[in-house]
């Protein structure tokens, strides 16, 4: 298959699973080779045969131009091809939006703290899959950065902007947890934090809470260690306006349970889940 097949041999030439690995790279922008596997090579009898089949795929999405491979990698302990960065490729954005205009080569970010952070909301988001997989619960909604951002009318008519990181609705068969997440990387100074934190009780005070979701979501702060936890707890504390109860926060390591805790629960607050909704036929 060469990049220059036309559109509907393109279309028919790539898998269900290549399709679901576009839709995946498209809403979170950038994904590890890592992150793909865990979203969509599950099936196989050994992870050295997930990691090669995951390699044998991106390879033939990266040939035909339908994702493109980042220069920049992720940080961390992953080395090598495991840590290469993936974007849509211009034919991979043709392939998913046939309507757009069409472009020639797509742009790298150049922003590393862009790329950092979106990868971490993209982590964040896998290991939210992960769990409602292996603990039998259901994820309603999880919509990434621009997927979850709300406008608003503020308080005197203004329009305002709510951008949360993720939205999450997680479900058990009788609740719906709601929880909007902020992943933070201990680069944003105090005033920052409150600022967002301010329109997150913008929110919830005229009501537009409630028309989003039925209740406000609880706003969880994840942070990179205790000591910023500690940081970011105590400015949120020493604001007077800001209503108690409304915001967590918490490290990576505690992140999980708070998305699902109140699911587990016999009896969980009210203020923290609602029932499911059904469902329509």
């Amino acid at each position: 298959m060469s990049g220059q097949y036309p559109l509907l041999q393109l279309r028919e030439m790539l898998t269900e699973r290549d399709l679901a690995v576009l839709v995946d790279v498209d809403r979170f922008r950038l994904l590890s080779t890592r992150q793909i596997q865990r979203l969509h090579f599950t099936d196989h009898a050994t992870g050295q045969a997930a990691t090669r089949a995951t390699h044998r795929v991106l390879q033939r999405l990266e040939s035909h131009r339908v994702l493109a491979r980042l220069e920049r990698r992720v940080g961390g302990p992953q080395r090598g091809s495991a840590a290469a960065l993936w974007q849509l490729g211009p034919r991979g954005i043709e392939a998913l939006r046939p309507d757009a205009i069409k472009r020639g080569k797509v742009r790298e970010p150049t922003s590393g703290l862009f790329v950092h952070h979106t990868t971490e909301v993209a982590e964040a988001a896998v290991e939210i899959i992960e769990r409602a997989q292996t603990s039998g619960l259901d994820l309603l909604k999880l919509n990434p950065e621009q997927h979850a951002w709300v406008q608003f009318l503020g308080q005197h008519g203004q329009a305002e902007w709510l951008r949360p990181d993720l939205y999450v609705v997680a479900a058990s068969q009788d609740y719906e947890q709601h929880t909007f997440l902020e992943v933070d990387r201990a680069t944003e100074h105090g005033p920052q934090i409150l600022r967002k934190c301010h329109v997150y009780a913008r929110f919830a005070a005229v009501g537009a809470a409630e028309r989003f979701a039925g209740l406000m979501p609880r706003v969880l702060w994840v942070v990179p260690d205790k000591r910023r936890q500690g940081l970011v707890r105590r400015l949120i504390d020493g604001d007077a306006q800001l209503p108690e109860g409304l915001f967590v926060v918490t490290t990576a390591e505690g992140a999980l349970d708070l998305i699902f805790e109140g699911l587990n629960r016999t009896n969980p607050p009210v203020n923290e889940v609602t029932p499911r909704k059904e469902e329509p036929a």
